[in-house]
C-alpha cells in the first residue's frame, strides 16, 4: 500500500516541498519518525500516512486555535486593529 510507504528525509521534503530544517524543527514539534539502522549508519524514516495523520492533526489544532483568536487577528477578517473595519 502506497501509503505505508517510508520515506526518507530528501522524499519527505519533496513530497511536501518543504526544506530539510522544516523538517527537523517538525520532528523537535512532535513528526513521527523511524530510526532505521542501516550498515551502523542511523537513518531516519518516515511513514507518509503517519505524517499525513500528523498534518491533519496540526491543521485542525490551528483551525481551532484560529476559533479563539480575536476577530480581527483571525485569517481572512477585513477589519484591522488601526482602522476597525470602518470607512468614515
Amino acid at each position: 500500500m502506497d501509503d505505508d510507504r517510508l520515506l526518507n528525509i530528501e522524499e519527505l521534503c519533496g513530497w511536501l516541498k518543504v526544506s530539510r530544517a522544516t523538517v527537523y524543527r517538525w520532528r523537535q514539534e512532535g513528526l513521527p519518525a523511524l530510526k532505521v539502522s542501516r550498515l551502523r549508519k542511523a537513518a531516519v524514516r518516515f511513514a507518509k500516512s503517519d505524517v499525513e495523520a500528523w498534518l491533519r492533526q496540526r491543521t485542525a489544532e490551528a483551525a481551532g486555535a484560529a476559533d479563539d483568536m480575536p476577530k480581527f487577528l483571525q485569517p481572512g477578517d477585513k477589519t484591522s486593529r488601526k482602522g476597525g473595519g470602518q470607512n468614515g
